[in-house]
């Protein structure tokens, strides 16, 4: 029955992204792509069909592919980010060399950066502007601007990533 399940969800991938994003895609790790395609399913069923914003939603966690967190450095970022918010604290790190952070930082930064890294490899690979937009954006929280037309798709694409 999963194998099945698995062969749908690479015939999704493969339907909305590129051969070269695919490979990208591919470079996730498991887990990553596993919510990464329950994302874009919990869109599809809630009747979504825009394709730029499916694949945004394949795609918006792809920074991460530029550092690889062990286990207990996303138990770390998940600790983090809940102490930090029962406290009211709001840490904002500057991106810089990971190999030169201490280990507590190295998570961090991968957390509050991959957004940004991901926007990069995406325009590198000439990706349509708004599907990097989206995935730069997909964890600002603040207040969004509904005048961009994206803003919709941002916060659809959001609210899906946080429970999915």
């Amino acid at each position: 029955m999963r194998a099945k399940t698995e062969e749908e969800d690479r015939e999704l991938v493969e339907r909305l992204l590129t051969p070269s994003l695919v490979y990208l895609f591919d470079r996730l790790e498991r887990s990553e792509k596993a919510h990464a395609i329950r994302v874009c399913q919990k869109l599809i069923e809630q009747g979504e069909g825009d394709e730029l914003l499916l694949s945004a939603a394949l795609l918006h966690d792809i920074g991460k592919i530029r550092y690889r967190l062990r286990l207990w450095e996303r138990v770390w970022i998940v600790l983090f980010r809940w102490f930090s918010r029962k406290l009211g604290i709001k840490l904002r790190l500057k991106d810089q060399d990971l190999s030169k952070v201490s280990w507590w930082q190295r998570p961090l930064l991968v957390g509050q950066f991959h957004p940004i890294w991901g926007a990069e490899l995406l325009r590198e690979q000439g990706v349509n502007e708004q599907i990097v937009w989206l995935v730069q954006h997909h964890q600002d929280h603040e207040e969004l601007d509904f005048v961009l037309p994206e803003a919709t798709k941002l916060s659809k694409l959001q609210k899906v990533d946080q429970v999915s």
